[in-house]
């Protein structure tokens, strides 16, 4: 016995296609969330004109690193990731970031000595 064509079929047709790409995605999602390492915000500030947003956060690549974000229009770049940090994580190395007045430059201090910067 065959189907009637005159009866709809039930439920909705889905190319094999769509769902392939669709688990893929979830897939590679997914473990991007779950392989992706451990990371602490420290300290997130704006440019004084507002233009661009800097993110200082310490990160654990097997062992820990400071890592600094900007966010120049819509797209965040990593421009700075230091050489491992031997101290604890517990100890506050004083760590901050600092925007020039101008907004032309951003500085990266630990322990009140600049070790980092950067024009924009």
């Amino acid at each position: 016995m065959g189907r009637d064509p005159a009866q709809a079929p039930r439920g909705i047709f889905v190319p094999r296609w769509v769902l392939v790409a669709s688990l893929i995605f979830l897939a590679s999602l997914f473990s991007y969330i779950a392989f992706a390492p451990p990371s602490w915000t420290i300290q997130r500030l704006e440019s004084p004109d507002g233009a661009r947003t800097a993110v200082l956060s310490r990160t654990q690549f097997g062992r820990q690193h400071f890592a600094i974000k900007v966010k120049d229009g819509l797209a965040w770049r990593t421009v700075f990731v230091s050489p491992p940090i031997t101290n604890s994580f517990r100890e506050d190395l004083g760590e901050r970031l600092s925007w020039s007045s101008n907004s032309a430059t951003l500085f990266f201090n630990v322990r009140g000595r600049t070790v980092w910067q950067r024009e924009f």
